[in-house]
């Protein structure tokens, strides 16, 4: 059972205002006692995996938009009101519906909500050859879109798959908000792309060394070859590996860049500084800061995404904010 704890005592002015709040209605008051009830809380977040989240997050914006007179806004800062809001930003995406839609005694049933559903993630993505031309993957069959310099490019489903023959050229691969996609480079490197990302690489790793730069996350299954090791670059920062597999996170607006390796090894490297990781390791680089640590990382959490899952154990209320933002492009 979770307790939140209380840190400071309810002054004067607070308790009145608590009071003054829970007289306004009957439904006050029992919005008040409910989540104050740890099992209420605790049964209701069970309940919120079997329910529709984003027709009830549209239910909401639905009933907001028809309230006439919306009551003034205050900052509530007694450890009362910190409990209500944390127990109801919860609950209330968890039972929007209930809470909505429900029978009103005072004005019978109201008229049915309309719901607009909220598409998650799907498979689109811009391919940018050499010679600027674009090509809007999402919209194209499956086979041949493209051959660059003896460079065929295929489209299978949801990736995009390279076959290591002729000159090098650079290619870009951007998946929009909401967008996410999969990438086999010419050396059999697979790629899986989260929304709002973007790779550049060669067509054609001819050289000693195989390097790609890469703007806000992907997952890598590096194909090893030691003699031509695989760099990733993003920011100011190197990704440098054999042959592993390890996802990097580096949105500019998170404000640092996380690397988790899954299997082999990597060593993250700014400038002077280098860090080797183990399996199960996280590099965290500030982008304030010129220090890299290294921590233990919830493998589990950080893949999360790539199954269309959202795990948000011990993170903050803004970066999930951020992170459905650009997974459902709202």
């Amino acid at each position: 059972m979770y307790r939140i704890k209380q840190e400071q005592p309810v002054t004067e002015a607070e308790q009145a205002q608590l009071e003054s709040w829970l007289q306004r209605s009957t439904g006050n008051r029992q919005l008040f006692n409910n989540l104050m009830d740890d099992r209420f809380v605790m049964d209701n977040l069970k309940e919120m995996k079997q329910w529709d989240i984003p027709a009830f997050s549209a239910a909401l914006v639905q009933k907001i938009r028809e309230q006439e007179k919306p009551a003034p806004v205050r900052t509530l800062q007694s450890p009362w009101f910190r409990r209500i809001a944390v127990a109801a930003t919860v609950l209330l995406i968890a039972g929007a519906t209930w809470f909505i839609l429900r029978p009103s005694p005072e004005k019978g049933n109201p008229a049915p909500a309309t719901i607009v559903s909220i598409e998650g993630a799907s498979n689109k993505a811009r391919l940018t050859l050499a010679d600027g031309s674009v090509i809007e993957l999402d919209t194209l069959k499956n086979g041949s879109i493209a051959a660059v310099a003896g460079n065929n490019i295929q489209k299978s489903n949801d990736q995009l798959i390279y076959n290591n023959a002729g000159e090098a050229s650079t290619n870009t691969l951007t998946t929009p908000r909401g967008g996410k996609f999969r990438l086999t480079l010419p050396d059999g490197t697979k790629v899986w792309m989260n929304s709002a990302s973007s790779l550049t690489y060669p067509t054609a790793f001819n050289g000693k060394s195989r390097t790609v730069d890469l703007t806000g996350e992907a997952y890598f299954e590096v194909a090893r070859n030691p003699k031509q090791p695989f760099t990733v670059n993003i920011q100011d920062l190197k990704v440098n590996v054999t042959g592993t597999h390890f996802n990097v996170n580096g949105y500019e607006d998170e404000g640092q860049v996380l690397t988790t390796l899954v299997e082999g090894g990597v060593q993250v490297q700014r400038q002077q500084q280098a860090q080797a990781l183990k399996p199960g390791q996280q590099a965290i680089a500030q982008q304030k800061a010129n220090t890299i640590t290294v921590s233990n990382a919830n493998i589990k959490q950080v893949l999360a995404w790539k199954d269309g899952l959202f795990i948000f154990d011990g993170k903050q209320k803004s970066e999930i904010l951020r992170e459905l933002s650009r997974w459902y492009d709202i």
